[in-house]
């Protein structure tokens, strides 16, 4: 009965003190699994080893700092610069980065047998940048007006000595 007695104790024990292991082990991977692997990237910008929030943060402050570059128009020694932000460009960040995590995300057991989640290790996403035409057009004419010159037709005159008089016309731009 003693004997009987002591073996269940050590299976409990050796039960008790592996569901804390796994438990751990869970833990840890399930955390682990909540990032990206190394060295993912989304349009050139790295967020691997980030979360999606994390990702979604990094990534918008890159994207506000390239809508501040200015886009130069030259025409006629004049030069007139817009914020690429002016031009209103259309980019959907969350729907690539839920994308990327479904695809990139590890289960427990795959983190925990392969000791790390690289399968995807160095994986390259892009972002999709579209255009409202229609806003686009606006801005552009409302920002280049002043590079806008209107063509002048040629014209001839006949003065008072009986002469022709010509103006020559200005092309437009």
């Amino acid at each position: 009965m003693k004997k009987r007695t002591v073996i269940i104790l050590v299976l409990l024990f050796i039960l008790v003190t592996s569901g804390t292991a796994l438990g751990a082990s869970y833990f840890h991977f399930s955390n682990q699994a909540q990032t990206l692997p190394e060295e993912v990237t989304l349009a050139g910008i790295d967020i691997g080893d980030l979360t999606q929030e994390q990702a979604k943060e990094k990534v918008l402050e890159k994207i506000n700092n390239w809508l501040e570059t200015p886009v130069q128009f030259s025409a006629n020694g004049e030069t007139i610069e817009v914020p690429l932000k002016e031009f209103d460009p259309i980019i959907d960040v969350d729907k690539p980065l839920e994308e990327i995590f479904v695809k990139e995300k590890k289960s427990f057991f795959s983190l925990a047998l392969t000791k790390k989640a690289n399968a995807s290790e160095g994986a390259s996403y892009d972002l999709e940048l579209t255009w409202d035409e229609e806003k686009l057009s606006d801005t552009l004419k409302e920002s280049l007006a002043s590079l806008e010159k209107e063509p002048v037709d040629a014209t001839f005159s006949i003065n008072n000595q009986n002469q022709m008089v010509i103006v020559p016309g200005e092309n437009g731009h």
